[in-house]
């Protein structure tokens, strides 16, 4: 501190004398001035030795200067020094935004701005909320793809406590904000992006997201005819005509980045107050919560169904097999006319397992190599988003290998192949195995055996090996199979076999659970590595809160923070590793049972004796 005070004093003094002395400095003049030019020389050189000091070459700016009236910032790239009231950390201590206390009057200008890494000063005391604080900083336009650039101060080479415990900012009230063009809104919230913003008995209109936000709408915005519907309190989107789109720019995000956990409402509760800080991530505006109040309401009772008329009024659709069988078995009555032929059924049993055959032939590909996609959407979403993951909270054979070593990684090797190149041997070896036991099928010779039975074996064996072999699969995929699976256990092959039954059994119990993990799994073995980053930061913060205040600008080991982190998530995970470990199991063995149950040779009566 000594030496920047100094040569503070100094870099004064010298501009004193530059300043008395401008335009003294030519020709036969210079000779009267070279002591000062010497001392001057002399004295940066000292400066090189002693470090950087508050004499360097980055201009003072407020921040409003440094956010500019437009997305970009004019100071773009720049090393700025400014001052502010730190207004905001994020959740793990790690960031800050802070606001100028005055501002400038400017409607077109921040008042505020966020600093990446603000938190971690490379020396002097950690700042907090209400410290009037001094920082030099690099200014970036921080934007991916098509969205817009966010003004941030990043490599922050110093932060100075100058004040502690200075009042916030007053913050900006949002009462009536742009509701048609994305443009309008666009231009309302840039000036805003960094500042303390208010809003008062706001309705919300979109429930809370796995990633932590959910979305309000002011009272004024919140009218019928906007898109706002006051029945269920959803705002949604709607034509303006000549080809131009209400995209609801009324709609306020609230985030969950300086909480620690996230604000759960859904459609119907109200705000009633909320002030946070005007961020941009991921594409969107958004406000991080400084202090709430909100009221929640509980979902009525759904009203109990009164069934009318005749009894079975309810029709579910399904993939039609229903002419197959009699609905019910009645002696009594005349129904040959509906009960289908032998011929007949064994007609229309091969014209289903030759449609479910085109739906397998055309998703053979998508199996092996990226996950059983049927749906467009699910596999657009796989191939981009999930490609290196070894299973998507399915019970399948990978899960085992998920739940031995948190690893989802397809690209790493067991006994020195990749566990993707397993899952596609383990695939074919599968459907191999699929063949053998239609084969096998339609070579039995008795009233169970021949080519449609087969085949219909032979189609739903190749769903379940899909879904239970490492083929990145979704859970959802059970739905396909499912029904299929049903068919193989109910039609005319041994109908009554404990062995059939209970694999069917077992195989729609995992996929219930399955289906429903997100109500029963919140920590799943497999969310691990979704968890990692965030894990390790948060060990980081913990690291940096315990040690000297003088080392709190050095970095925690990384392998020291995995290390702690993955000890931390496996002790969280262990109370529902049991059952992943049961579901799993029930799925394979059922599985297997399955296959065993439809390839076993009939029993032979035993000859009766005269």
């Amino acid at each position: 501190m000594g030496i920047s005070w100094k040569l503070k004093s100094h870099c004064k003094f010298l501009s004193a004398r530059k300043s008395s002395h401008q335009g003294e400095f030519g020709g036969s003049s210079l000779r009267r001035y070279k002591p000062d030019v010497v001392w001057a020389l002399g004295l940066l050189l000292l400066m090189g030795f002693a470090g950087p000091s508050v004499c360097s070459a980055q201009p003072q700016v407020t921040i409003m200067e440094i956010q500019g009236s437009g997305q970009f910032s004019p100071f773009d790239g720049q090393l700025v020094e400014t001052t502010g009231v730190v207004t905001l950390f994020n959740s793990f201590g790690s960031s800050l935004w802070m606001q100028d206390p005055a501002g400038d009057g400017d409607a077109s200008t921040s008042d505020g701005i966020f600093v990446s890494g603000g938190g971690f000063p490379r020396s002097g005391p950690r700042p907090a909320v209400g410290d009037f604080i001094r920082i030099i900083a690099q200014v970036q336009e921080q934007q991916f793809g098509n969205a817009l650039p966010l003004t941030r101060l990043r490599r922050v080479d110093l932060i100075e406590v100058l004040s502690s415990a200075n009042p916030l900012p007053a913050p900006v009230n949002l009462e009536d904000l742009p509701n048609e063009l994305i443009t309008e809104g666009i231009d309302f919230w840039e000036p805003l992006e960094g500042m303390l913003v208010a809003v008062a008995n706001a309705h919300v209109v979109a429930a809370t997201s796995p990633f932590g936000e959910f979305a309000m709408a002011t009272s004024n915005d919140a009218k019928p005819g906007s898109g706002f519907f006051p029945k269920n309190s959803h705002l949604l989107i709607r034509s303006l005509g000549s080809e131009t789109v209400d995209y609801n720019p009324e709609r306020i995000l609230v985030d969950d980045t300086s909480l620690n956990d996230p604000i759960i409402v859904q459609p119907g509760d109200r705000v009633r107050s909320l002030v946070g800080v005007v961020d941009y991530t991921f594409g969107a505006y958004k406000l991080q919560p400084v202090s709430f109040d909100i009221k929640t309401h509980n979902l009525p009772n759904l009203p109990a169904s009164t069934p009318k008329g005749f009894a079975g009024d309810t029709t579910i659709t399904t993939f039609n097999i229903e002419n197959l069988f009699d609905l019910i078995d009645n002696p009594d009555k005349v129904d040959e006319r509906s009960t289908p032929t032998p011929e007949e059924l064994d007609r229309q049993l091969t014209k289903l397992a030759l449609a479910m055959l085109v739906v397998n032939v055309s998703a053979l590909f998508f199996w092996i190599d990226s996950g059983s996609a049927w749906f467009r959407e699910c596999f657009l979403r796989n191939l981009q988003d999930e490609w290196p993951r070894t299973t998507l909270r399915a019970f399948n054979l990978w899960y085992v290998d998920v739940l031995l070593t948190y690893e989802v990684d397809v690209s790493a090797t067991i006994a020195g192949i990749t566990k993707s190149a397993w899952g596609l041997c383990f695939t074919l070896l599968g459907l191999g195995l699929s063949a053998w036991v239609a084969w096998r099928l339609r070579n039995r010779g008795d009233a169970h055996g021949g080519a449609s039975d087969s085949l219909v074996v032979f189609t739903g064996l190749w769903l379940l090996v899909a879904v239970m072999l490492p083929t990145r699969v979704h859970e959802r995929y059970v739905v396909m199979c499912l029904p299929f699976l049903i068919v193989l256990a109910s039609a005319a092959w041994e109908p009554r076999s404990i062995l059939r039954s209970a694999a069917v059994m077992g195989l729609v119990t995992a996929a219930s659970f399955q289906l429903t993990h997100k109500d029963w799994l919140p920590l799943g073995a497999d969310t691990w590595s979704t968890v990692l980053v965030y894990a390790t930061e948060a060990e980081h913060a913990k690291w940096v809160e315990r040690i000297e205040p003088e080392r709190r600008g050095e970095i925690m080991p990384i392998g020291q923070a995995l290390t702690i982190s993955r000890r931390r998530f496996i002790k969280a995970h262990r109370a529902y590793a049991p059952y992943e470990w049961a579901l799993t199991l029930v799925s394979l063995g059922s599985s297997v049972a399955l296959f065993v149950s439809l390839s076993a040779r009939p029993r032979v009566a035993p000859p009766t004796s005269r």
